[in-house]
């Protein structure tokens, strides 16, 4: 797992002294667009993460339902937000969804008194909540009675919908993390950051349009597709190490070794991969990681896919890539006994300009070129 710093921010817990739209406004967000891949797909996210699958405005249109009947406007204020979900994730419709609620808030609708008290009450509920997405959340800071578990791939521990002065914060977060990116890591995520961010785009060209709309599906719905491919996971992890999605990682970290375990059962069934079991001492046990119960021991499917001559390249390469991101230091002391030394220091090696990249903001190379290279560098070596 990166030891990155994460960008993180703060909400005010409700309560007393809370902001209300009353006095703080509501900030409107516009959408925000990712160029991905080569051909520059275009795919769109809404920062206040407000779509037909949201939530937030079906939970409102369900909550809406009892009080309809009391006055004709507002049965059809509920009727128009149900309509609203049919017609997509414009960026248009959105808005009027939010200016819809503030209508209602303001008490710009005719409606009863009562009526308009209950109507106000369930948006300031829906409006109000602590927390947005998990790149955004800190546990360790929730408030005194929010339970949160942020291993549980959820849709309640995914999307929070907030007011004015968290969506602000969001907000500004994205925007200091996109230049802590261009000033920290590799200049190949994007073309021009700040050019990309006045237009609320980010070019990723070298991140799939498929991948980010696995990010995108994860964001909207707290889901990821079961059966994906080790390397688009790798790519997944990849992207959100880039925005600080600190429990997405280790969602993706329990599906690449998931998919791992399923590649090398399918080309391998005579190899048994079984839980790793902890080696501690009684009087010192060290914490169960929080990994899949199907996380193997490092060292048997290396030992396979690399010691084992009908091991498919492709299957080589694949782990290979995985472990570029993935691996520990520890994993590879662990394993070099497992390896022949030559596999072991390539290996190593790999790993070692993989993150020196990162952290350098160099130009990365991949690493089977890498690997190509040293194997040359080896036999030049040989020869001479």
């Amino acid at each position: 797992m990166s030891q990155t710093p994460d960008v993180r921010m703060t909400v005010e817990a409700p309560g007393r002294d809370s902001p209300s739209p009353e006095n703080q406004g509501y900030l409107y967000v516009t959408p925000f667009h990712f160029e991905c891949g080569p051909e520059k797909k275009r795919l769109m996210v809404h920062k206040e993460l407000m779509c037909s699958t949201s939530p937030y405005i079906r939970g409102l249109c369900e909550k809406a339902k009892p009080l309809r009947g009391s006055s004709e406007t507002l049965a059809e204020l509920s009727d128009f937000f149900e309509e609203l979900l049919k017609e997509g994730n414009a960026a248009g419709v959105n808005t009027s969804r939010v200016k819809a609620l503030i209508k209602v808030w303001r008490g710009q609708h005719s409606v009863s008194a009562n009526t308009k008290k209950d109507l106000k009450e369930l948006i300031k509920v829906q409006t109000n909540s602590v927390y947005m997405n998990t790149k955004m959340r800190d546990t360790k800071n929730a408030p005194e009675g929010v339970d949160s578990n942020p291993g549980i791939d959820s849709i309640p521990d995914r999307l929070w919908l907030l007011k004015a002065v968290a969506v602000r914060k969001v907000a500004e977060a994205l925007r200091d993390a996109l230049k802590t990116i261009k000033r920290e890591e590799s200049e190949s995520i994007a073309r021009n950051p700040l050019q990309a961010m006045a237009h609320d785009t980010l070019v990723l060209e070298d991140i799939s349009s498929q991948t980010v709309q696995h990010l995108i599906q994860w964001l909207y719905q707290g889901a990821l597709q079961d059966r994906i491919s080790v390397a688009r996971m790798c790519e997944l992890y990849t992207l959100a190490h880039r925005f600080r999605m600190d429990t997405l990682q280790e969602i993706v970290m329990t599906r690449i070794i998931a998919c791992i375990v399923h590649e090398v059962e399918i080309s391998a069934p005579e190899l048994k991969i079984e839980p790793s079991t902890s080696q501690t001492s009684e009087q010192h046990p060290t914490p169960t990681p929080q990994m899949s119960p199907l996380y193997p021991p490092l060292a048997s499917v290396l030992e396979y896919v690399f010691a084992t001559p009908k091991a498919p390249e492709k299957l080589r390469n694949l782990v290979t890539e995985t472990l570029a991101w993935c691996a520990k230091p520890s994993d590879l002391v662990a394993i070099q006994n497992q390896l022949s030394r030559k596999m072991a220091l390539l290996l190593a090696h790999a790993v070692l300009e993989r993150l020196t990249d990162v952290r350098t903001a160099g130009v990365e190379l991949s690493l089977m070129e890498r690997l190509k290279r040293a194997d040359e560098k080896t036999a030049q070596e040989a020869v001479n």
